[in-house]
């Protein structure tokens, strides 16, 4: 059995239930497909006229989907999966970019957070992470990566909550290697670097 897709998917998130795929394309504008797993019947949402993403992610409840723009600067898109149709939109601070076709969004179900990896540009210095707060949906902060090091290309979460850690993948400017960089997530440091490759 198959379903017929856009052409232009970028990211693809299942729920807690393994009851729906939830598919994100971009055509003239980010749609959000939901597909019941058993009979394929499939329903689409128009979630923003912006035309690119750095990621989304589902919450442990199957309550929400979070998708975030690739746009100066980035929108946080909430969508209510209870009725697959309410919308709503933060915007980041200005300068806090993100990266169309990264990974750039990691979400805490126990700590109620949600980190995205931002820059002002890409391949600029200024790698940084910011976090929302699920409960209020508002921004709470940001942390700085060290300079030297660029394009925020992933970042996950272990979900381990206050006691818990972050790991961001990005590029040593320098030397060009990949760089791991594992962060508390309590107060968003300190800084380890894991692996360099």
């Amino acid at each position: 059995t198959s379903v017929i897709l856009p052409f232009n998917g970028l990211y693809m998130v299942v729920d807690n239930s393994n009851t729906y795929l939830y598919i994100l394309s971009s055509n003239s504008n980010l749609t959000v497909q939901r597909v019941h797993i058993n009979n394929f019947i499939t329903d689409t949402l128009i979630i923003s006229a912006q035309q690119d993403a750095s990621g989304m992610v589902i919450d442990s409840y199957s309550t929400y989907l979070y998708v975030c723009t690739a746009n100066s600067p980035a929108d946080v898109i909430r969508v209510n999966l209870s009725n697959f149709s309410t919308i709503t939109t933060l915007t980041l601070n200005s300068g806090e970019n993100t990266i169309g076709g990264y990974n750039g969004v990691a979400i805490d179900n126990g700590y109620l957070k949600l980190y995205i990896a931002c820059a002002n540009s890409y391949l600029a210095n200024d790698p940084h992470i910011v976090v929302i707060n699920l409960s209020s949906f508002t921004r709470t902060g940001s942390s700085s990566l060290l300079p030297g090091y660029d394009n925020s290309y992933s970042v996950v979460a272990d979900g381990l909550g206050l006691n818990g850690y972050i790991y961001v993948l990005c590029r040593n400017s320098t030397t060009n290697n990949k760089v791991i960089i594992k962060i508390a997530q309590g107060g968003l440091y300190p800084l380890t670097f894991l692996y360099d490759y």
